[in-house]
């Protein structure tokens, strides 16, 4: 069944939302990515790997995923996110009691902190998302 314009109107605001959390987010991975290239520890590791390559990656399938619909996108979706949200956690958690340091935003700001709010609207923005559609094929 097709959506009515209310709830395409509801759909694409959701959809534009997610899409411009997703490259604010993308933006600033790529700043620390440059920096975390020409400083080196910049970001704190996971493992070996510094964590905004991982999420620069991640930020790529995830933009991708929104701007190009495909076939188990939203899986690509929930699992770059929900990685994302665990390094979050992990990165928080230590950068808490100082056994990491995060970048800081604006000087003050941990932006692992950040970064754990937002894959956590992203999750809650898409799960919205497919709510919406979920509920317009059960009319």
């Amino acid at each position: 069944m097709q959506m009515d314009a209310t709830q395409m109107n509801k759909h694409k605001i959701l959809s534009n939302l997610i899409l411009g959390i997703s490259i604010i987010g993308l933006t600033s991975v790529i700043v620390l990515t440059a920096g975390q290239l020409i400083y080196g520890n910049v970001c704190p590791r996971v493992m070996t790997i510094p964590a905004c390559f991982i999420l620069l990656l991640i930020l790529i399938f995830i933009v991708i995923s929104q701007l190009v619909p495909f076939r188990g996108g939203t899986v690509v979706f929930f699992a770059g996110s929900g990685i994302s949200w665990l390094i979050a956690i992990y990165a928080s958690y230590y950068q808490a009691y100082g056994l990491v340091e995060c970048p800081k935003f604006i000087g003050e700001v941990p932006m692992c902190y950040l970064s754990f709010i937002m894959f956590t609207v992203l999750m809650f923005l898409k799960g919205l998302e497919m709510n919406l559609s979920f509920q317009n094929e059960n009319r």
